[in-house]
């Protein structure tokens, strides 16, 4: 691996000799594999911190990334069902948008997963000490990679309130903009836009290998470049224009749309109860545009109440200059971001399953079919192994006749 250009190698170098025993026995107090020192040398003050970091991490956190991975994933099934129901000349953008949605949350919930509760779990109990042999590589790429998924993630959720609030709002204009394949494009720019904003985190970080006399193997170690050092490219481009682009500027067209489809929303209901609607495909229609409103307003306002977390998270980091360890406020409000962006992430399908009556009729009638399916199948082979039964049968009687003859 290549080490030139990076300023803090011989510090690097030093370090990892100074903590090569403590780095291969994998102490579960060391700075690398916990990310924090400790304000105070009592043991049950750290064991307490530990069994904090645990039960968030894993106890909840973990259980929600699970729970939340499986929702979703019934919720691209549902969505994948929409789609192909929809006419193909007009097909609407929503369940798309919505099936882009369901695959970032689970995104996110797996990079949660391998960043926070893999190593807290390996931490605290001391199995699979393989892990941090390799950690280097998930601090140094990791954590990007989570970052670029929360983003992608929160501009999905602007991309589906701009299509909803133009179907609810302005329904003349959504056969032109809210198409299925305009959705498709503006999925692409978002996308895009967001890996390339990361570029710079990914090309300059990188991970050394050390080699470790004592243990004789390689030890690897992050290594921050040019850019990470300095001060002006963390204040400006890391700090400043990420909070503006990706908590600032979608917290506030979430907040005003979010007003916007509420209002809307109650609009249509007043209009439904003063005129009575007499054709049941216009009712259906009417009660679909009304649960993907409702349920999309209770997913934008959970994504508002679970988004704040980490940009506060952030600033407290950069008004302390590093992170305190046990102890200290910080670390035990360091842990709530991690734990309300899975369960942002993860409440989607409670909340479609809540407001969506269309959602839960898809759901039950999927779980139904492969049921039937189930039966089906089932039923195929035990008739094809009683067929097959009376076959051999008939050859045998058949053989024991001609014998006879």
């Amino acid at each position: 691996m290549t080490t030139t250009y990076f300023t803090d190698l011989d510090e690097i170098t030093t370090l990892a000799a100074e903590v090569e025993n403590d780095f291969t026995t994998l102490d579960t107090n060391d700075s690398f594999t916990s990310e924090y020192n400790a304000t105070s040398d009592s043991e049950s003050m750290l064991r307490s911190c530990e069994i904090y970091r645990f039960s968030l991490s894993v106890g909840v956190t973990g259980i929600l990334c699970i729970w939340g991975i499986v929702g979703n994933i019934l919720s691209l099934l549902v969505f994948n069902k929409f789609h192909e129901e929809s006419d193909t000349k007009s097909r609407s953008s929503a369940p798309l948008l919505l099936s882009a949605l369901a695959l970032s949350d689970i995104t996110v919930l797996i990079t949660l997963f391998i960043m926070k509760t893999v190593p807290s779990f390996c931490s605290y109990t001391g199995l699979f000490p393989e892990y941090f042999k390799i950690y280097a590589f998930f601090l140094v790429y990791g954590w990007p990679c989570v970052g670029v998924a929360q983003s992608v993630n929160t501009w999905i959720t602007v991309l589906v309130a701009l299509h909803r609030f133009v179907a609810v709002v302005y329904p003349h204009r959504a056969v032109l903009h809210c198409t299925h394949a305009k959705a498709r494009r503006h999925l692409v720019v978002v996308i895009f836009v967001v890996i390339l904003y990361e570029v710079p985190t990914f090309l300059d970080n990188k991970v050394v290998s050390v080699w470790s006399g004592v243990s004789n193997e390689t030890v690897y170690w992050p290594a921050y470049g040019k850019l990470s050092l300095d001060k002006n490219y963390q204040l400006i481009y890391k700090t400043s224009l990420y909070y503006i682009t990706m908590y600032l500027i979608p917290w506030i067209m979430l907040a005003v749309i979010t007003v916007f489809l509420v209002r809307a929303v109650k609009q249509a209901r007043d209009f439904r109860r003063n005129i009575s609607v007499t054709k049941d495909n216009t009712k259906d229609s009417t009660d679909t545009t009304e649960d993907i409103s409702t349920s999309l307003i209770a997913v934008v306002v959970t994504s508002l109440i679970c988004r704040p977390w980490e940009p506060v998270r952030r600033l407290i980091e950069f008004i302390l200059g590093s992170k305190p360890g046990c102890g200290h406020y910080y670390f035990y409000y360091e842990e709530f971001p991690s734990l309300t962006s899975a369960l942002n992430s993860s409440a989607n399908f409670i909340l479609y399953m809540y407001f969506g009556r269309r959602y839960r009729q898809k759901l039950l009638e999927l779980m139904k079919c492969r049921k039937y399916e189930r039966e089906q199948m089932n039923t195929l082979s035990t008739r094809s192994s009683s067929d097959m039964g009376s076959s051999v049968k008939s050859i045998r009687s058949m053989a024991t006749r001609k014998g006879s003859v």
